[in-house]
């Protein structure tokens, strides 16, 4: 079992923490009749992003990927491309990162956050990040979109 992360950490989820397989979901998804679903990364973890999309590639379940890359890491576009080259690589439907996790309440306007997250905007067809309420109401968060 991976690592859990704070967020995970925070809720009482102790009978949720263990891996969840495909395996596990394929009879959840058939008796509800959803078709294809999104794995949503959980790790802030390029290799969790990949170990998805390699899992989107083997299963028609998966219609695509939400993952993780280092958006302060000047590497990205590069980080980018290897993910989108790699296997699965074109189930890559988004980027999110848990800002909510982020000490800085002005983690999304950093001036060295802002070219990732501009990168990973031309490179796919969604980013996410997950913010609380509190955060997004600090002065000048307003300004920040995408």
């Amino acid at each position: 079992m991976k690592p859990p992360t704070s967020w995970l950490i925070s809720f009482d989820v102790c009978h949720r923490r263990r891996d969840f397989t495909l395996a596990d979901l394929a009879p959840l998804t058939q008796a509800a009749g959803i078709d294809r679903t999104v794995l949503v990364q959980v790790l802030p973890s390029v290799a969790e992003t990949a170990e998805f999309l390699a899992l989107a590639e083997e299963s028609d379940l998966v219609a695509g990927v939400v993952g993780w890359v280092d958006l302060t890491d000047a590497c990205t576009q590069d980080t980018l491309s290897a993910l989108r080259s790699g296997p699965g690589g074109g189930y890559l439907a988004g980027i999110r990162h848990l800002v909510q996790g982020e000490p800085d309440p002005r983690w999304l306007a950093r001036p060295d956050v802002r070219p990732g997250s501009q990168i990973s905007r031309a490179k796919l067809v969604s980013r996410r990040r997950l913010a609380t309420s509190r955060r997004l109401r600090r002065r000048g968060m307003a300004r920040v979109t995408g």
